[in-house]
């Protein structure tokens, strides 16, 4: 674990955006799957924002002049700061152009407009949930309107998760997109107890939005879990409230559940030394420059 966050460090100011989007799903990993305390994830984002805003700030506005490579550059630097390390800077540019975009999708180059939605969305308030939420309901363009339902998933503000959950078991969601919002949050280590209270304290409402497909696909989205404590909760709910054609989709939501808890075992503790390791480096390099000052 340790080897492999240096190696990610040692690419900060790679040019090549295939580079930087690669790392960042592996650090998302690291993050939903390997990091067990709230505080091992502050940790990895105070990091990652350390590691990469300068790159990114580095790169400057966007120019009509930019190459495509540059574009894709910015984007992929501008999720990894935002999304990964959570820079609040990065979070309020983000708002900012997530607004430009709802107001006029022309208006935000395609691939900024993305990141910021989902960065904007993850950090949201009441105001930009409302405006999602209208987004959904009025929109004549299918693909803006599917993506303004999407991001209602991915507040991670508890009242406005609820809202969200709610909102999709409301009847004014389409059943085969229900059953996603009800996943999405099911995927994030922040809201994934609440949305799996809400499923199983609300089941006659959520299992009268399946499809046959679609609740095979909430079954499996339970394999984001990663302690045997949630899988015995999963195999014993499912088993007492069956869902039809769902039980490939539970067995491989145990076996994701296994992977997950072997994962984690084997990599947690490297994590936590090297997030202990980093902490004497940052005071060193700290106290090495007060004392240049003087």
């Amino acid at each position: 674990m340790g080897d492999y966050l240096n190696l990610v460090a040692a690419v900060k100011g790679d040019e090549n955006p295939d580079v930087i989007s690669g790392i960042t799903a592996p650090l998302l990993t690291i993050n939903d799957r390997i990091a067990n305390t709230t505080e091992e994830r502050q940790a990895l984002a105070a990091w990652v924002d350390r590691t990469f805003k300068p790159a990114y700030r580095r790169l400057g506005p966007l120019s009509p002049s930019d190459a495509p490579d540059r574009i894709q550059l910015r984007a992929a630097l501008f999720y990894l700061v935002g999304a990964v390390g959570r820079d609040p800077d990065v979070i309020s540019e983000a708002r900012e152009l997530a607004l430009r975009y709802l107001d006029n999708a022309a208006s935000v180059e395609p691939s900024l407009a993305s990141v910021a939605t989902n960065i904007a969305a993850s950090n949201g308030d009441a105001a930009l949930f409302d405006k999602l939420q209208r987004t959904y309901e009025t929109a004549t363009d299918p693909q803006i309107q599917e993506n303004a339902l999407r991001l209602l998933g991915r507040f991670r503000d508890p009242e406005l998760q609820r809202r969200s959950l709610e909102y999709a078991v409301s009847g004014k969601v389409r059943n085969q997109d229900a059953t996603f919002q009800l996943i999405l949050p099911m995927r994030n280590p922040e809201t994934r107890d609440e949305a799996w209270d809400f499923v199983r304290q609300n089941w006659e409402k959520v299992r009268a939005e399946f499809t046959t497909a679609m609740g095979g696909y909430l079954v499996s989205g339970t394999g984001a879990f990663c302690t045997a404590e949630k899988r015995s909760e999963v195999e014993q709910f499912f088993t007492s409230h069956p869902v039809p054609a769902s039980s490939h989709s539970l067995q491989r939501a145990k076996d994701d559940i296994d992977a997950c808890i072997e994962l984690r075992s084997d990599q947690e503790p490297k994590l936590a030394q090297w997030i202990a390791g980093e902490k004497p480096v940052e005071h060193e390099a700290a106290a090495g420059s007060a004392a240049s000052r003087k």
